[in-house]
Order: structure tokens, then C-alpha cells, then sequence
């Protein structure tokens, strides 16, 4: 799914949550690191009870040990295995989900550093970046072979999830 432009992030967050349901509870990644947007949008998902929002490793340097923080964190160490992401893809032929993205992917340079830059804005292209790499971490987890579940309605699944909560005592 594809949702571009500037929304307030409680209620995308629950948006995409809805989504998420839609899509037979699909794997959901923000962008959290750096962007309090995309940590507020998280949470609100998280609060609407969305059980696959993507958790990414890190290591604690407080208390050396290895935690789970919710969100993609974009970060000068992800950027390059983001771009990397995008060029496999491009080099296997993946088909591009969005006019838009292809647009972005256009005005794509490599700087003298050996950089990527944008002539313009580049939110579409970190978005497929990160739905890619996140994408590699739910198969490799085993995230991505789940049944369909017997609900045809997100809806339905939605309460189905409320109701399994409840009765879990969450």
C-alpha cells in the first residue's frame, strides 16, 4: 500500500493500522528513528492493538545488552543497506509500485563521495527502502509465510484481534 502527503501521525497511524488489517495483517513499518512523527504514528497503532508492527534489534550501550525498539531507524549505518535494497531490486526487475516512486528514482545522483542524491524529495524512495529491507527481515524470521486467516473483512479480523486480547487479559 502507498500513502503520500503530510498527515498528522495519530490518526495515520491508526490508518495504518486499518491497512494493515486489510492487508491480513501485513507487517507495519515506520520510520522512527529521528522522525517523532513516525514514533507517535507507531504508537497509535501499537495503542489500536496492531500486533505486527516491525521491532528492530539494538544493542544498549547503557546496559550492553541487546533490546527491541519499535520502528526502522534511519540512520547513516541503514542508508546505504536501504539503497543497496533498492538497487537489487531494480536489478531483478522488481516491478515499481508507484508512479511517483519511479519519478523520485529518476532524478536519483551519485555524488563525487559516491552519495545518493535527490533532485527534489526523496520520501518515496527512503518508504520502498525500508519495505524492502524490512521486507528481508520477515522472511528471513519466518514472518512471511503466516496463513491467511479465516476473516475476509479487516474488520472482522480487527475484533477478532480485540476479542483474542481481551480474553488473554491484555
Amino acid at each position: 500500500a502507498v500513502m503520500h502527503g503530510k498527515r498528522d501521525p495519530t490518526p495515520w497511524g491508526k490508518c495504518c493500522a486499518a491497512l494493515g488489517w486489510y492487508y491480513n495483517q501485513a507487517l507495519v513499518a515506520f520510520e522512527t528513528h529521528l522522525s517523532q512523527h513516525g514514533l507517535s504514528a507507531c504508537l497509535s497503532a501499537r495503542d489500536m492493538g496492531y500486533p505486527m508492527l516491525y521491532r528492530r534489534a539494538q544493542l544498549s550501550t547503557t546496559h550492553n545488552r541487546v533490546t527491541e525498539e519499535l520502528g526502522w531507524a534511519s540512520t547513516i549505518k541503514t542508508k546505504p543497506t536501504m539503497v543497496d535494497a533498492v538497487r537489487e531490486a531494480i536489478a531483478a526487475r522488481f516491478r515499481i509500485p508507484h508512479a511517483d516512486l519511479l519519478q523520485e528514482l529518476a532524478k536519483a545522483r551519485y555524488g563525487e563521495a559516491d552519495d545518493l542524491f535527490f533532485d527534489g524529495h526523496d520520501d518515496l524512495f527512503v518508504a520502498y527502502g525500508i519495505a524492502l529491507c524490512v521486507r528481508r527481515h520477515a522472511v528471513q524470521h519466518g514472518m512471511g509465510t503466516k496463513e491467511p486467516e479465516e476473516y475476509p473483512d479487516w474488520t472482522k479480523r480487527f475484533w477478532a484481534h480485540r476479542k483474542q486480547q481481551l480474553e488473554q487479559g491484555e
